[in-house]
């Protein structure tokens, strides 16, 4: 099982959550001052009115001059359901909150990119536990999801065979010193 065994002392793991999805790109949430919030797809698409349930809950939840990285999940009987997630796009705002009442999402969060200050030349270490922190800070629960994130590789080994049965395969690994750039994939896939 490889789990970034080159150079993988001290690196940090995480699982993908983007099986079923073509894109490979995943989302943000928005919380800007005065503005409301907005899901985005990382390419600026607004998705806001097909996950209105994740727009209320950033509304509801999450301060101001905030924004998340992350992934959309859906769960059916304990496996993620990328299908779920496709059948809101391109539906009518009423379309979509019907939907989003019968399978709500989640968010699972990567990153953390506060607007009050700029994080991005930080590690990841550091952005990670900014992310904590809000997360503690604002008891964040359902819909929103703290992503698992760890630097011991044989807990990494462990998820991997757990979670395999519930759709997610592998595991995303990253040098931790590493900054956030935007629009730069710094997460290498293992299976």
């Amino acid at each position: 099982m490889c789990v970034g065994r080159r150079r993988g002392r001290g690196r940090a793991r995480k699982p993908p959550w983007d099986r079923g999805r073509r894109d490979g790109e995943g989302h943000w949430v928005a919380r800007p001052a005065g503005g409301p919030a907005r899901v985005l797809s990382r390419r600026g698409t607004v998705l806001s009115d097909a996950f209105p349930d994740i727009a209320a809950a950033a509304e509801r939840d999450l301060p101001e001059d905030v924004l998340l990285d992350g992934e959309l999940v859906d769960w059916h009987d304990g496996k993620l359901a990328f299908d779920l997630l496709r059948k809101r796009m391109n539906r009518t705002r009423a379309g979509a909150s019907k939907l989003a009442w019968e399978s709500p999402a989640n968010f699972v969060a990567f990153d953390l990119i506060p607007r009050d200050r700029d994080l991005t030349a930080l590690p990841y270490t550091e952005r990670r536990s900014a992310l904590e922190a809000l997360f503690a800070e604002y008891g964040l629960g359902p819909p929103w999801v703290l992503c698992p994130s760890t630097t011991d590789r044989a807990l990494a080994e462990r998820w991997m065979r757990e979670w395999a049965p519930a759709g997610i395969e592998g595991l995303m690994v990253k040098d931790p010193r590493q900054r956030y750039l935007p629009g730069e994939r710094r997460w290498r896939k293992f299976r």
